[in-house]
């Protein structure tokens, strides 16, 4: 590990200096960042310390108990339309994204393990373990409707070990840009795997991307609302011309201005300038919660658009709940919990994307319109949280169609 870390650091030629900011290296990857981040803190004491207490941080933090006591009801026969949709018909999911869906830094214990891709767990895709087992993903809430579903990806991987990643083609540093080729990437996978009737199996994917976006947008015109919706346009145009029989989440990028917020040491001084220097940059923070705004309605304007609407087999729906999300305190205290964030101070840890799953699930099965635009999470860890359950009344995913006049809760 430490060669390739070396080896980074040489290609990167770049200079480290002890317990000073250090200036970005252009057009390296997004896995070179991380492996020469990394050396940096490896390399000094101080630093290294830092990120050993953070690593604590985040161990310390947990979910309340969740109480999942829905009733698993099937269809009385396979839907054709997709918003007759019972958790139980999903028999395939999927997922974009960046390196939040690629699961860097979840579970990660020092500096160099922020660079290993732990899939398993991401929150839109993992299928390590079980619900049971405190394994908090969507697929393993979809299990407990459908224990066969295919799809999900499992341990840590690269997006290229298929027996892993499976359906899970997110790559770290990806953008907007990279939704397009990676809807291409899906629809290959899906009608290449023999486990999957491309034709007649029912689809769920995730596409959750724009952290990267905002973190570049203060300095380049790509990373525009304008163009983040066209990619996204782009990306689910793909789905809606070749994939038969899906329903399409678009999840909303979270506010990235309260990052400083976790600032509290000299490992996140260091890093989060590295990562996203238009959040730490005081004088360009305050446009990324307006871009962050705009790429919201960039998505809505999506899901609303007719020229999506003229299946019956697909739809497209935004899920909101995280668009207005605030840092997570103490319920008692009103601090901030650092442990949400990984010890990197820029991925999720693994209770964030366990409460993002848990959000994401209850979302779904809200109505269009009624679904919430923030979560809760300053939450007493002692008290049980329930999850939102279909109903006789209300047995499907909410699409827009079948959100209509619905009778709420």
């Amino acid at each position: 590990m430490f060669s390739l870390l070396f080896l980074s650091v040489v290609l990167c030629n770049c200079i480290l200096v002890k317990g000073e900011p250090i200036e970005p290296v252009e057009d390296e990857t997004f896995g070179q960042k991380i492996l020469r981040l990394a050396h940096m803190v490896e390399d000094d004491p101080a630093l290294k310390a830092d990120f050993q207490r953070r690593v604590q941080l985040a161990k310390n933090v947990t979910l309340p108990p969740i109480i999942f006591n829905c009733a698993v009801e099937t269809s009385p026969e396979i839907p054709t339309s997709v918003h007759r949709l019972r958790p139980s018909d999903i028999k395939v999911i999927g997922a974009y994204g960046d390196s939040i869906s690629a699961g860097n830094g979840i579970g990660a214990e020092n500096a160099p393990a922020v660079a290993i891709e732990n899939r398993g767990e991401v929150f839109t895709i993992g299928g390590d373990e079980t619900f049971e087992t405190g394994v908090i993903t969507l697929p393993n809430f979809f299990r407990r409707f459908n224990p066969d579903i295919k799809g999900y990806s499992h341990c840590p991987s690269t997006r290229d070990m298929l027996d892993r990643s499976w359906l899970n083609v997110a790559e770290p540093g990806g953008t907007c840009r990279d939704m397009p080729p990676q809807s291409r990437d899906i629809v290959e996978r899906m009608k290449n795997d023999e486990r999957i009737d491309f034709e007649n199996d029912w689809k769920l994917v995730s596409l959750f991307v724009g952290g990267n976006d905002l973190c570049a947008s203060c300095r380049r015109v790509e990373y525009s609302p304008e163009n983040y919706g066209l990619r996204f346009r782009e990306a689910v145009q793909i789905l809606y011309d070749e994939v038969p029989r899906i329903i399409v989440n678009l999840i909303v990028m979270f506010d990235i201005t309260p990052l400083p917020i976790f600032s509290t040491g000299l490992v996140c001084r260091q890093l989060q300038d590295q990562y996203c220097d238009c959040v730490f940059n005081a004088t360009t923070r305050p446009q990324l919660r307006i871009t962050q705004l705009a790429y919201y309605d960039e998505l809505m304007a999506i899901q609303d658009d007719p020229v999506f609407q003229g299946r019956e087999d697909f739809a497209v729906v935004v899920q909101p709940h995280m668009r207005d999300m605030l840092p997570p305190t103490d319920h008692e205290t009103g601090e901030y919990l650092d442990g949400f964030l990984a010890p990197d101070c820029f991925h999720p840890s693994r209770v964030s994307h366990q409460s993002f799953a848990f959000f994401l699930w209850n979302t779904m099965l809200t109505p269009v319109g009624l679904k919430p635009l923030t979560s809760e999470t300053s939450v007493d860890p002692t008290i049980p949280i329930s999850t939102v359950c279909p109903t006789p009344k209300n047995p499907y995913i909410f699409t827009k169609q079948n959100s209509v006049d619905v009778e709420w809760p």
